[in-house]
């Protein structure tokens, strides 16, 4: 499916896929990323909290291309942003902030954009629109068995930007069952929090954004005075006496904690998710 629209997309900077589930946009990303990579410098915005390619699931993740990229799993983490959750619709705010933030550390690069399979409705259809015009991308690749995307894409059909490309799902793409993501995000915390350590978070030295944030087994974000979430922890204990949180996470040694931000999840021993 590449093939057709390398040419399309060559002079575009920002290039925004959107699509409903098991449409094929994280695959044809991969393809793209494949051929550009080679001749360009490419970064890749990964909006999908529920399947992410990277960084964990609850976070928004930046791959900066340092060199031609061969497979989603060997892309590196540049950046995270913690949204929380694996589905935007109770955190649209936090998904259009951090797609942004993410977005301004790509100068100089083509940015391929791999936004949430949350479509449908007037919430998705919103944070969708909302999504494109703080994006501001030179194009719009939209991948539609139908016209489910129409109600996203007329408003921008009569403006000069952005380009609006549409393609039909490949018939090589398999449905996934819920069952299959749930354990696809199950795999995913298990790599990521693959070699992690113990950390004790003094409450007296951070602020805590509402949510889960002392409750066991609760997915937290950890950010630092620089602002940036440098990574995702399990809360294993809260200890009231002394005001510390007992925290499990992959964050390197020497880096301090500024804010705990809360999300809407726990993990359980397997890594399967509490609701």
């Amino acid at each position: 499916m590449s093939e057709g629209i390398v040419a399309k997309l060559d002079d575009a900077r920002i290039v925004y896929f959107v699509g409903g589930t098991d449409t094929g946009k994280t695959t044809l990303i991969g393809e793209l990323a494949r051929t550009l990579s080679v001749r360009k410098p490419v970064a890749l915005l990964d909006l999908d909290v529920g399947q992410s390619h990277i960084g964990p699931p609850t976070t928004l993740g930046l791959s900066v291309l340092e060199e031609p990229f061969t497979t989603w799993e060997d892309a590196p983490t540049t950046r995270l942003y913690f949204v929380g959750s694996t589905s935007p619709d109770r955190h649209l705010l936090q998904t259009v902030a951090g797609a942004r933030l993410l977005l301004d550390e790509c100068a100089g690069r083509t940015v391929l954009v791999d936004s949430p399979g949350y479509v449908l409705g007037g919430p998705a259809e919103a944070l969708q629109a909302h999504l494109i015009e703080l994006l501001r991308p030179d194009c719009v690749v939209a991948i539609a068995t139908s016209d489910e995307l129409a109600p996203i894409l007329r408003r921008f059909e009569r403006l000069a930007t952005p380009r609006i490309v549409r393609l039909k799902p490949s018939d090589k793409i398999v449905k996934k069952t819920p069952e299959q993501r749930a354990q696809y995000r199950r795999q995913c915390y298990a790599r990521y929090f693959r070699g992690s350590r113990l950390v004790r978070i003094g409450l007296d030295t951070v602020v805590l954004i509402p949510g889960c944030t002392e409750i066991a087994k609760s997915l937290v974000g950890l950010r630092t005075e620089t602002g940036r979430d440098e990574a995702v922890g399990i809360v294993e204990a809260s200890d009231p006496a002394v005001r510390q949180l007992l925290v499990r996470t992959p964050l390197p040694g020497g880096i301090s904690v500024r804010v705990i931000l809360g999300g809407s999840i726990r993990l359980d021993e397997e890594y399967g998710e509490i609701w």
